[in-house]
């Protein structure tokens, strides 16, 4: 192995590949529910403490999926700045 792909294989960060309930629980009012409120205050923390040592991926069907519901709450969860994401296109269907 060269000294580049020492280099190279130091600075690969683990993938994550961000579901829906992700930006939900990010941008949701506090819940009442302390099991979900406790889902919530983890999210937040791993999402401001944790995620820049990750590569992470959102899919346009997460996209999808996130602005369903709620008007408000879409908006919400879609204008949100996902900065070390990167949008994926969508899935192709193998041909048959």
């Amino acid at each position: 192995m060269t000294a580049k792909d020492q280099s190279d294989a130091k600075e690969m960060k683990p993938t994550v590949y961000i579901e829906t309930t992700i930006p939900s629980l990010l941008t949701a009012w506090p819940n009442r529910d302390v099991e979900i409120l406790a889902q919530q205050v983890a999210t937040r923390e791993w999402w401001e403490k944790r995620r820049k040592a990750f590569d992470l991926y959102i899919s346009q069907e997460v996209l999808k999926e996130a602005a369903r519901g709620d008007a408000g709450a879409a908006r919400d969860r879609l204008s949100r700045r996902w900065p070390s994401a990167e949008f994926l296109p969508p899935p192709t269907r193998p041909r048959r």
